[in-house]
């Protein structure tokens, strides 16, 4: 009796434990590197969600320093011959018309592109420049003789521009002086003179102005002729031709220059030097297809005589002066050079890249409005 007892209370006893569960068993394959965490679901369709927790090799933390690190596009190339300048056949630029040129500089290799314009107008390419002085010039000698002269000069300019700023590569062509009085003084400047003058490196900065016009601005610049200087605009002028620092720029056997001069009945070279600066501001015609840019130049020109092939005009010495104003009280410069308001007058625009110094003399007619002139 005792035993069927206890054999019926161990039944009744299990299965109560066990009355409440319906469904089978479930079975999920747990991998190595995962931690599985299930909830029951609220019914079949709902399956249970699972987190996986990856090993730490999979999932490395960030380095707080990275953003220190240099970018590997924009790495520093070292370069050893400072100055040097090499150009590639690499396109840049916002038109495409530029080439990558690589500039050695302070040990570094800079990358730079011959033309960007971005946003402003394209001012690349080749240009030519015509520029006008106007001055009272005095020449002491054996008497003083006071005229008003004109200097007409043109010059071929290369350009490369990155957005706002324009780097200059400029070479005189020819240069033409008239005077209001050249049967008392007249000076002459043979072509071998211009073609001994260096080549200038210059820039300019183009500002887009609030009422959407574009001006054109190349901060005052120093040249030196005929002499080298070490502080081109402080030094004192050599004033003799055993001056160290005088050099014979066109190779003729004498001291700076040769310049021709006739003044008090003689005729003759002198060899002189030049230092004179310029400052250019003017506006761009953004609707010209050559972005015809004119405006007004301000200079200054001091002039030393280190000797004369004539006796008399070893003792001539010249100083010019510039004129400012209008013209309303300068006939001679009214006749001469008719540009409307402007006594210093520049202007450039581009031309064909394959043309030459002799070309912008050959065309100055249709480039500026002066008459064309020969060889």
């Amino acid at each position: 009796m005792s035993k069927v007892f206890i054999f019926v209370f161990l039944f009744l006893f299990f299965s109560a434990c066990t009355i409440d569960y319906t469904g089978p068993t479930p079975r999920v394959d747990v991998p190595d590197d995962e931690v599985i965490v299930t909830t029951e679901p609220d019914d079949e369709d709902e399956t249970p969600d699972t987190v996986t927790v990856p090993d730490e090799e999979e999932s490395p933390q960030p380095d707080v320093n990275d953003s220190e690190e240099p970018d590997e596009d924009v790495a520093v190339v070292p370069c050893s011959n400072d100055g040097e300048v090499v150009y590639t056949e690499e396109v840049c630029g916002s038109t495409n018309e530029g080439v990558i040129k690589t500039v050695c500089e302070d040990g570094n290799l800079k990358r730079i592109c011959t033309c960007d314009p971005g946003e402003y107008p394209n001012y690349c390419g080749t240009f030519a420049q015509r520029m006008v002085f106007h001055a009272n010039t005095v020449l002491n000698g054996m008497g003083v003789v006071q005229t008003k002269s004109r200097t007409l000069s043109y010059f071929k300019m290369i350009h490369e521009q990155q957005g706002s700023h324009v780097d200059i590569v400029a070479k005189m062509c020819y240069a033409y002086i008239t005077s209001n009085q050249d049967n008392l003084a007249k000076v002459t400047l043979p072509q071998k003179f211009t073609d001994s003058l260096h080549t200038l490196y210059k820039y300019a900065t183009i500002t887009k102005e609030d009422n959407g016009t574009f001006t054109y601005h190349q901060p005052k610049f120093w040249e030196m002729r005929g002499a080298t200087l070490e502080n081109i605009d402080t030094d004192t002028l050599p004033s003799s031709s055993s001056d160290s620092r005088v050099e014979d720029w066109d190779e003729d056997g004498n001291p700076g220059l040769t310049t021709m001069l006739k003044a008090f009945s003689a005729n003759g070279d002198m060899y002189i030097l030049q230092r004179n600066w310029t400052i250019f501001d003017g506006t761009i015609d953004t609707s010209n297809p050559n972005m015809l840019t004119e405006g007004v130049v301000q200079w200054n020109d001091e002039q030393v005589n280190l000797g004369s092939s004539s006796t008399i005009l070893k003792l001539v010495s010249t100083q010019n002066v510039m004129v400012t104003g209008d013209f309303s009280s300068e006939s001679y410069f009214q006749e001469t050079d008719p540009a409307p308001g402007y006594l210093n007058p520049w202007s450039q625009l581009k031309i064909d890249a394959s043309w030459e110094c002799k070309d912008i003399r050959l065309h100055a007619d249709t480039l500026f409005g002066d008459p064309a002139l020969s060889e």
